[in-house]
């Protein structure tokens, strides 16, 4: 039996929420112009959102209107200073990239694989974690106390490279200074439903559950 670890950040991590901005401007000029080219580059952070790269096309995106949409999604305000700074693909790698020469633009090396572990054709621990970060998430929206950055990680065996059971759980979150949620523990069942326990320290004796079933 052998012992994994696995990760997932969640949607108000500032990777993803870079991510996100990228994914909803590359949306928001397909949706006006489907011949769209564009390479977008997000980074944030001491309170600016610096939006870089290239495109060509003819639609016409306020890019400041879309990263406060995402920001107001995600659960963030809106209170930073956003820096366009998208430039026109330059001349050579439009041509490399035209219909007459049918170029493949930028390429890149993947590796990955589907699997049967679950219906999603993903790993067990990934769904589990997916999972997570969805019910986080929307416990945030319902419970202010909750901010947008966090993480969660689970330890669990596996027999024949899948999972029989979890040994451990952690989530890391971001929470305003006045609650205090620290305490994070999981049962441990094999092959059943298993439940992360989230205590509070702030006196309200409030308790967080969460359902994990591993089949």
């Amino acid at each position: 039996m052998k012992i994994f670890s696995n990760e997932i950040v969640f949607r108000g991590h500032p990777d993803k929420v870079c991510d996100q901005i990228s994914d909803a401007l590359l949306d928001a000029y397909l949706n006006e112009d489907k011949s769209s080219r564009c390479g977008i580059e997000v980074m944030g952070g001491k309170g600016k959102i610096f939006v870089t790269g290239e495109v060509t096309s003819s639609a016409k995106v306020n890019v400041s209107s879309i990263v406060k949409k995402v920001l107001n999604d995600v659960g963030y305000d809106e209170n930073y200073e956003i820096i366009n700074n998208l430039g026109v693909q330059s001349i050579d790698i439009a041509l490399g990239t035209n219909d007459k020469v049918h170029g493949a633009g930028d390429n890149g090396m993947m590796f990955g694989y589907a699997c049967r572990d679950t219906k999603e054709y993903l790993p067990t621990s990934m769904v589990i974690l997916q999972k997570l970060s969805i019910f986080y998430d929307e416990l945030r929206k319902k419970d202010k106390r909750f901010l947008p950055d966090g993480k969660a990680q689970i330890t669990g065996y596996y027999e024949n490279n899948k999972l029989v059971k979890i040994s451990n759980a952690k989530i890391y979150y971001s929470k305003d200074k006045k609650h205090c949620y620290v305490q994070t523990k999981v049962t441990a069942k094999k092959k059943g439903t298993c439940y992360v326990y989230c205590k509070t320290k702030d006196g309200s004796n409030k308790q967080l559950r969460y359902k994990i079933i591993i089949k």
